[in-house]
C-alpha cells in the first residue's frame, strides 16, 4: 500500500521575522477519510526543514491534524537538530488519523494539518496545510491512485448480509449445476463463471432500486452504502452494487476488480487465480487486453437492479466502456492485491 502523501503537493509557510530563518516544506494528502484512518495510513509522508544561518539543537517539531470541531488524530512531536545552511528531511513522521473520531463524521468538512518548529519556547516556523475531511462512509476519487486503493476498504466480505447472499447463491448453484460448492479457483474457469452467475442472480432477486450516482467521482464523491443497506434496504447506486457484489465475490474466493469510469462504475473478476501488478491501476490498457483474452470478465451491476431486465449478458454492456476512448476510465482497483498490500475492509 502506497503512502497517503507520496503523490501530493508541498507547501512552504512564512517564517516569523524575529526567528532564525527556517523554511518548512510539508507533503500531505489533501483528502483524509475513515478508510485512511482504519488502515493507519500516514497523513504526512515528508517534512523538509532547511535552516539558514542558525544551528539548532533539540528543536521540537510538532504535527497535528484537526477539523473545525477539534483534533481528528493524536498529535506527534519529534526532536530535530538543524545545521546552518543544511536541509533535514523527515519521512513518515507518524501522524495518523483517529478511527473513532473519523467514524463520527456524518458530513464532509474542511480541516488542516499544522506543523510547528519550536525551540527555547519560541515558534521558529509554522505551516498549516488545508485538507478535505470526508464523511465516514464517503469515497472521493481524489487523489489517484490512493483513492482507488482505499476503495477496496469499502468492500466488506464479512458483512452478515454478504453471508446470507452466499447462502442463497449456493442454493441456486445446487439447483442449476447439482453442486452448491464455492471453491474459488480450485475448479476451472467455467465453474468460476457459474459461481459468479449464481451470485448475480441472487442479487437480482433482491429487487434493488437503482439510485443515481453523483455527477463526478472527483468533486463530490459518494456516501458508499454497506452491503446491508444495499441487499436488505434494497437500494444502491452503481458504486454501491459494485462494492457489494465484489464483497460477495471475495467471500466466495473470486478476486474482484472495481472499474471506475466517468460517472459510472462496474465490476470485473479474474477467471483464473491472478492479480494485477498493483492495487490501483490508472493506465488500464493492459487490463483491457486481459479482458479481450478472456482472463477477466465484466459485470454491469446496474442490470441487477430495477433498471435491468432478465438478460444474461452482463459483460457486453460493461465492455462498451472499454471499446473506445480509454481516457474515460479513471482506474481499476484489484481488491486481492489491495488486501496483500495491507488495505483492510471497513468493520
Amino acid at each position: 500500500m502506497g503512502n497517503a502523501a507520496d503523490l501530493q503537493w508541498a507547501t512552504e509557510g512564512p517564517v516569523p521575522p524575529s526567528s532564525p530563518v527556517v523554511s518548512v516544506d510539508v507533503t500531505a494528502t489533501p483528502v483524509v477519510s475513515y478508510a485512511l484512518a482504519h488502515n493507519a495510513v500516514p497523513v504526512v509522508s515528508r517534512v523538509t526543514l532547511t535552516s539558514g544561518t542558525a544551528t539548532l539543537r533539540g528543536a521540537t517539531l510538532r504535527l497535528s491534524v484537526a477539523d473545525a470541531e477539534g483534533a481528528i488524530g493524536a498529535g506527534v512531536e519529534r526532536l530535530v537538530d538543524l545545521d546552518a545552511g543544511q536541509t533535514t528531511v523527515l519521512n513518515d513522521v507518524g501522524l495518523t488519523l483517529d478511527p473513532a473520531a473519523m467514524l463520527q463524521l456524518e458530513e464532509p468538512r474542511p480541516g488542516s494539518v499544522r506543523v510547528e518548529l519550536v525551540a527555547d519556547g519560541r515558534v521558529l516556523a509554522e505551516q498549516r496545510v488545508p485538507v478535505q475531511v470526508l464523511a465516514a462512509a464517503q469515497w472521493l476519487a481524489t487523489p489517484l491512485p490512493l483513492a482507488l486503493e482505499m476503495l477496496a476498504a469499502h468492500v466488506q466480505p464479512n458483512h452478515p448480509a454478504v453471508q446470507a447472499l452466499l447462502a442463497e447463491a449456493a442454493e441456486l448453484l445446487e439447483e442449476g449445476t447439482g453442486s452448491g460448492s464455492m471453491a474459488g479457483y480450485a475448479d476451472d474457469a467455467e465453474r468460476v463463471d457459474e459461481v459468479a452467475e449464481a451470485l448475480t442472480w441472487a442479487v437480482r432477486r433482491r429487487g434493488i432500486r437503482y439510485s443515481e450516482p453523483p455527477a463526478s467521482w472527483g468533486e463530490t464523491g459518494q456516501q458508499v452504502r454497506t452491503p446491508g443497506e444495499v441487499l436488505d434496504g434494497r437500494v444502491g447506486t452503481c458504486l454501491d452494487t459494485v462494492v457489494t457484489l465484489a464483497a460477495a465475490f471475495e467471500q466466495a474466493g473470486i478476486r474482484p476488480l472495481l472499474w471506475i469510469v466517468e460517472g459510472h462504475a462496474f465490476l470485473g473478476y479474474w477467471r483464473e487465480e491472478r492479480s494485477a501488478e498493483t492495487a490501483a491501476t490508472t493506465d488500464v490498457s493492459a487490463l483491457v487486453n486481459l479482458v479481450d483474452l478472456g482472463l477477466v470478465r465484466l459485470v454491469e451491476t446496474t442490470l441487477l437492479t430495477d433498471r435491468g431486465d432478465t438478460r444474461t449478458d452482463l459483460h457486453g454492456p460493461a465492455y462498451a466502456w472499454l471499446s473506445g476512448d480509454l481516457s474515460r476510465v479513471l482506474g481499476v482497483t484489484d481488491v486481492h492485491r489491495a488486501r496483500r498490500d495491507g488495505v483492510l475492509p471497513l468493520p
